[in-house]
């Protein structure tokens, strides 16, 4: 687990994925960048091994935002799970402070919705703008995958 830098994290901080694979003979991925962020957790440790051990995934590198006091969030789905009013949702990150939701609406879906939808945003976030967009469907990536979270916040942005 290791931060932008390249250093290790401790234990218990969030650090990017970086795991040794020798299933394959012919092509072992040795020190490869998974594409996961997680949470490391103290090694077991016995007389004849140390085996690192992942206390938390917190979601795919791409799938996180950054906000400006440094804060790394993923795992939206956890932010709207017991919400109600619509059939899917994409969190999109416009600046450090502004976020666009594109919602699917389910035919109960209205103004409470909306606004329930911001505050459990704005809750976790703090002080950023929401706008709702209602979208019939939400467009799926080339290879057909839902992404569920985009970032337009480079990484140039944060030095």
């Amino acid at each position: 687990f290791i931060d932008q830098k390249g250093n290790y994290v401790n234990f218990g901080e969030e650090g990017d994925m970086i795991c040794t694979g020798f299933l394959n003979y012919n092509q072992p991925l040795i020190r490869y960048r998974i594409g996961d962020v997680g949470v490391p957790l103290s090694p077991l440790v016995n007389q004849y091994i140390q085996m690192p051990r992942v206390k938390e995934i917190v979601g795919r590198n791409d799938d996180i935002i950054m906000l400006k006091d440094g804060r790394r969030l993923g795992s939206f789905n956890r932010f709207f799970a017991d919400l109600e009013g619509f059939k899917e949702i994409q969190v999109v990150q416009l600046d450090f402070d502004r976020f666009l939701l594109n919602v699917v609406p389910s035919d109960e879906f209205g103004s409470y919705n909306q606004e329930k939808l911001i505050n459990s945003l704005t809750e976790r976030l703090g002080e950023v703008k929401v706008e709702i967009r209602q979208l019939s469907h939400i467009p799926r990536s080339s290879n057909g995958k839902f992404k569920a979270v985009i970032s337009h916040v480079g990484k140039s942005q944060l030095e």
